[in-house]
């Protein structure tokens, strides 16, 4: 008897992790949800003035981040090695420096444009959170995350913590199973995992009914 109720709780249990899985693997990636459009015709999400004062706008679409004339007729993809549909801002200080952020969790300053590099902005030490608000007052950049309000100045080599937000129990454990606690560079391990307990659980079931039929 034990050994049988044994064998349908761990097939309930098996069943629910896989249902974990593939739904954490949705979670990660909503751009599964959307309607896919062909190359040739590309979705713009954002739009944003140019850093470069020509007339062109910095463009965010879902294939990749581009300069566009302003009738949008021609596009030069920017090299960048995050997802595009991440970006959450791009702004340009009073003193025309840029800086590209993105939702969860990651800045970067726009170190020379021809050609164009990127450098990396070091975020708020112990602050794992996703961006709310990133804007700048001047030359100094504002950052609100999920934990807390920020400022950083030129004169500054910091950032320096103006308010502090109740970070929850459920925020930590959110950020924890989507993987964001880590920031998306470290999805890719998440993604993983949650494949390979996928596979794990249909070859295990497999060879269970396929040794031991009911």
């Amino acid at each position: 008897m034990f050994r049988k109720l044994h064998r349908f709780l761990g097939i309930a249990a098996a069943l629910f992790i896989f249902y974990l899985c593939l739904s954490g693997l949705l979670l990660n990636h909503p751009s599964i949800f959307t309607n896919k459009r062909s190359s040739s015709d590309p979705s713009i999400l954002s739009v944003f003035s140019s850093p470069l004062n020509d007339g062109s706008y910095w463009v965010q679409r879902s294939d990749g981040f581009f300069i566009s004339d302003p009738q949008f007729n021609t596009w030069s993809q920017l090299p960048l090695l995050y997802p595009a549909k991440d970006i959450f801002s791009f702004i340009t200080t009073s003193s025309g420096k840029s800086y590209l952020a993105f939702k969860h969790g990651l800045i970067l300053y726009l170190k020379n444009i021809r050609p164009v590099m990127w450098e990396l902005v070091t975020y708020p030490p112990d602050d794992f959170s996703s961006i709310r608000s990133f804007t700048c007052m001047k030359d100094t950049l504002v950052l609100k995350t999920e934990r807390a309000l920020y400022l950083l100045s030129p004169t500054q080599s910091k950032w320096i913590k103006i308010e502090d937000y109740p970070y929850t129990f459920y925020s930590f454990v959110k950020g924890l199973h989507t993987g964001y606690f880590f920031k998306p560079i470290l999805l890719i391990f998440h993604d993983f995992s949650a494949v390979a307990m996928i596979v794990l659980i249909i070859t295990g079931l497999s060879l269970y009914f396929t040794k031991r039929p009911f």
